[in-house]
């Protein structure tokens, strides 16, 4: 889960994926500030073992024709509870956020999952059988100006995923709930790589010297706090960034 609320990259955000919700205004900031997926988190406890594996048999890849397909090899198999094991986890932890209500983004784009533990088709099979099963909500994503003199906006949208509350009943019948989710889940938070971020009105940063002197400030803020360790059960601080909405700046941490 990386901590990052600049604007969403211009890419492909959505390939027809169904299910989306309905935006009420209070949902504006939460979609907008949702976290960035990596999709990297992995099942540790022998409970989320066996919750991996039973959504993996109750909701299958999907099929042609509206049928679902079972994974009869072994390799592809353990790649699709590898999936599943990393997107449930991202959900489960940021259902417990409630400054973001639950929302996580995730890029769409193929090139994005190019070396990484989750395929891009293992994603895709997990997701779409998801959002069929409703066992997610989704705001689909959109893409940004594709060419001078395109009306569109100025930038893109990934789409965004949150648990419903049947998943959270599935998960909860063996034990694994958004609050216990780092006992279940091995979760990589990652810094975003911009350590100065525009958030309203949400634009790039510039290079330029004040923002040149503002990443060294965090960045030693950052490295003085790498020497500690907080000790609560469920808070995992990363890092700080620093954050400017129109005429204030302030400095925020990344748990």
């Amino acid at each position: 889960m990386i901590e990052d609320t600049r604007p969403d990259a211009d890419t492909t955000l959505t390939d027809g994926s169904s299910g989306s919700t309905t935006i009420s205004p209070d949902q504006v900031d939460e979609l907008e500030f949702a976290p960035l997926a990596n999709l990297s988190g992995r099942a540790d406890s022998e409970e989320a073992k066996a919750l991996v594996r039973q959504l993996a048999d109750q909701y299958p890849r999907a099929g042609k024709n509206n049928s679902t397909k079972v994974y009869r090899q072994v390799k592809k198999r353990a790649g699709f509870e590898t999936a599943i094991a990393a997107f449930l986890a991202e959900l489960l932890a940021a259902y417990g956020d409630e400054w973001r209500g639950g929302w996580i983004r995730c890029s769409l784009d193929k090139d994005e999952r190019k070396g990484h533990p989750v395929t891009w088709p293992q994603f895709k099979n997990v997701r779409e059988a998801w959002v069929a099963a409703q066992l997610v909500d989704t705001v689909k994503g959109y893409p940004g100006r594709l060419a001078f003199g395109n009306p569109g906006p100025s930038h893109g949208k990934l789409t965004r995923y949150k648990a419903t509350h049947r998943l959270l009943a599935l998960c909860a019948e063996l034990g694994v709930t958004p609050d216990n989710v780092n006992e279940h889940f091995g979760i990589e938070y990652e810094m975003p790589s911009e350590l100065v971020q525009l958030t309203s009105p949400s634009r790039r940063t510039p290079d330029n010297p004040k923002v040149i002197k503002l990443r060294r400030e965090v960045a030693e803020l950052n490295e003085f706090f790498a020497k500690h360790t907080l000790t609560h059960p469920t808070i995992r601080h990363i890092g700080w960034v620093r954050k400017t909405i129109r005429t204030s700046t302030r400095t925020r941490g990344c748990a």
